[in-house]
This record gives C-alpha cells, sequence and structure tokens, in this order.
C-alpha cells in the first residue's frame, strides 16, 4: 500500500546518503518523489545517480555544490553525523540557510543528547548541553522552517550490529536497557513523518522492546553461534527510551523486532 497519493510529485534533499540515507532516498523514489542525494565522493555520487537519485558532493570541506534545484525542495533531510563535522552545530545552520524558506526540515539527531539517568525517557528530558548534536537541534529548532526532529536510538539492521563488537570481549551494565531501532522502521516513520500535519516537533524513533543488555546480547550471540559477551559488571538500569509520542501522534506501528 502506497503511503503518499500519486498526484503527489514533492522534492527532497537528503545531504548523507550513506548507511541509512541512501535506501531511504530508494524508498522516497518507490513513493514517486524526486530524490536529490548528498555522496563526500564522486564514486558515491555515481552510485547515488545511478539508483535513479540526483546525485550531488557535499561535504565539510564542500559545502557549495548543492544543485539550485535542489535548494527549493519540498523537504531537506539531514542525515550526517557529527564526527564527519570539525564544527557541526555550524555546519547544519549554514546547511539550512542554503535552502528556501517553504522547504520543511527533517533533522536526523540521537538519543544520547539525552543525560545518563535511571529513567524512561520521553521528549521533554533533560538534554547534555555540551553535547554536539544538542547544539546542531537548536541550530534547527531556531531556523524559522517548519521543522522535525527524529532523535534516533542505536541503528542495526542484519548487516549492522553491536554483537559484532561485544562478541568475547569485557563489557559493562549488565542490567542497563537496551535502546535500538531497526533501519525499516526508521525509514517508515520518516515516510510517514513526511505526509503529516503536524511539524515543529520532536520524536523518539526507538523499538518499545528494551531487555537487558545482559539478556539481549546472550540471547543474540547464542542466536548468531558466536561467543558470549563478558559483563563485568551489573550496572543499573539506564535510560530506557519511549517512542510513545510517535506512536501515539502518527498512529505509528513499529513492525521490525530488535531480536532477528
Amino acid at each position: 500500500m502506497r503511503i503518499f497519493e500519486s498526484n503527489m510529485k514533492s522534492t527532497i534533499t537528503i545531504v548523507g546518503c550513506g548507511w541509512l540515507g541512501f535506501p531511504l532516498g530508494i524508498s522516497l523514489l518507490k513513493e514517486e518523489f524526486t530524490v536529490y542525494g548528498s555522496g563526500q565522493s564522486q564514486e558515491k555520487v555515481d552510485s547515488i545517480t545511478s539508483a535513479g537519485m540526483h546525485g550531488f558532493l557535499y561535504s565539510e570541506f564542500n559545502t557549495t555544490s548543492i544543485p539550485s534545484e535542489a535548494k527549493s525542495s519540498d523537504f531537506l533531510i539531514i542525515n550526517f553525523p557529527p564526527s564527519k563535522s570539525s564544527d557541526y552545530a555550524q555546519q547544519v545552520h549554514d546547511l539550512i540557510e542554503q535552502f528556501s524558506s517553504e522547504t520543511k526540515v527533517l533533522f536526523t539527531s540521537s538519543t544520547s543528547v539525552y543525560k545518563d539517568i535511571d529513567a524512561r525517557i520521553d521528549e521533554t528530558a533533560e538534554r547534555n548541553k555540551e553535547h554536539a548534536v544538542t547544539s546542531a537541534e537548536d541550530c534547527v529548532i531556531n531556523s524559522g522552517h517548519n521543522y522535525c526532529i527524529f532523535r534516533l536510538a542505536g541503528l542495526i539492521d542484519e548487516t549492522r550490529h553491536p554483537i559484532k563488537f561485544l562478541s568475547d570481549r569485557e563489557t559493562q551494565n549488565a542490567l542497563g536497557k537496551v535502546n535500538l531501532v531497526h533501519k525499516l522502521d526508521v525509514i517508515n516513520a520518516v515516510l510517514i513523518q513526511l505526509n503529516a500535519a503536524d511539524w515543529n516537533t520532536i520524536y523518539n524513533v526507538c523499538s518499545p522492546e528494551h531487555p537487558s543488555r545482559r539478556d539481549y546480547y546472550t540471547q543474540t550471540a547464542i542466536s548468531r553461534g558466536i561467543p558470549l559477551p563478558k559483563f563485568i559488571t551489573e550496572g543499573s538500569f539506564g535510560k530506557e527510551i519511549s517512542s510513545q509520542k510517535l506512536i501515539e501522534t502518527l498512529d505509528f506501528q513499529f513492525n521490525q523486532s530488535i531480536f532477528f
């Protein structure tokens, strides 16, 4: 079933067509968007273009190659991490400034902006003001554009999973809650938000499944036939990220279990 009406011919620009942004762009093409997508190398741009999008170069060191047609897009998705920038907030600010005032901005943030406390966390929880992504969020909020911020939990799919780094290694906090979300659920949430009436808002995007780290990573290792992690401390309950606002406001359903 299609999410968008067939006569909707919106244009969208994705800055950051990597592990998440590239398949998101493919999904948007299927919904009949015109899609512009950025890569940091000509090889990546060529791959984006071959997939049916309009590829262009963009990075911290090449911020002025955005096509003029893209700058009047209906939507801008900002999807590159702070590790790709020496001044993340400033780069996000300068990027948005290049786009039409009518362009709606969807910013993929992170649940790591929240302070580490033993509590169930919703979108009103206190943020860490020293976090680079917190400052970037503020740039989006204060940009004058209609915006939506998706605070994403740890991203996983069948090829990208923390167990690869935890297997047969010592790790902490056995009792801490797991906060993860499958890539396909994030893509689906983006598609639904692009068609939503409500903007200027923030959503946590995290699976409602919150087993302990010991239970989850032990079970995941067993299911994959690899050595178990070695938990050397019990730790504490930690954060439990709530996506209840997303579920209730957008009538969103998480379709992908974190157990696979």
